[in-house]
């Protein structure tokens, strides 16, 4: 994992914690990294990650559609 970017993410998050939220989403291509990138974040920050995989989220779109 590209230090820069977890030195980012980190810093991201302070910026999310400031405004009192909990709640990260992070898009990106499949297979470029997303989960590594919060596993790695977790570990080093000891925060607990809550994984919403494309099924929940197809389920999530039933309910409000």
């Amino acid at each position: 994992m590209a230090p820069e970017i977890l030195f980012r993410l980190e810093m991201l998050a302070g910026d999310v914690a400031a405004l009192r939220s909990k709640l990260i989403l992070l898009v990106g291509s499949p297979r470029a990294g997303k989960t590594a990138l919060l596993y790695s974040n977790g570990t080093r920050t000891a925060s607990e990650l809550s994984r919403f995989g494309q099924e929940n989220c197809e389920m999530t779109a039933k309910l409000v559609g």
